[in-house]
């Protein structure tokens, strides 16, 4: 059983988007070519997700183009309260 395989299908399936951008942030900066990619597009690059998140890179996944979703890294649980009570 591969945890992160399943925890990317369950977040996929959670987003429910036509198209995702992949972001990998190193001390390189951005790694290019990861955009507007379809469920089987990032599926197939979990390979590299994890090699690039092992050397500390920053791994993010949302939906390409406009969409609701905020991008929130590295909140405590006191600050994810103050973002709930603050609505």
């Amino acid at each position: 059983m591969d945890r992160t395989r399943n925890a990317v299908e369950r977040m996929l399936g959670a987003l429910d988007a036509p198209a995702y951008d992949l972001g990998v942030l190193s001390e390189r900066g951005m790694l290019p070519g990861l955009a507007n990619l379809s469920v089987s597009g990032v599926m197939s690059r979990i390979p590299l997700l994890k090699a690039q998140n092992a050397r500390g890179a920053h791994i993010y996944i949302r939906p390409a183009g406009e969409h609701r979703y905020t991008v929130l890294d590295d909140l405590a649980a006191e600050s994810v309260e103050r973002l709930s009570v603050d609505g």
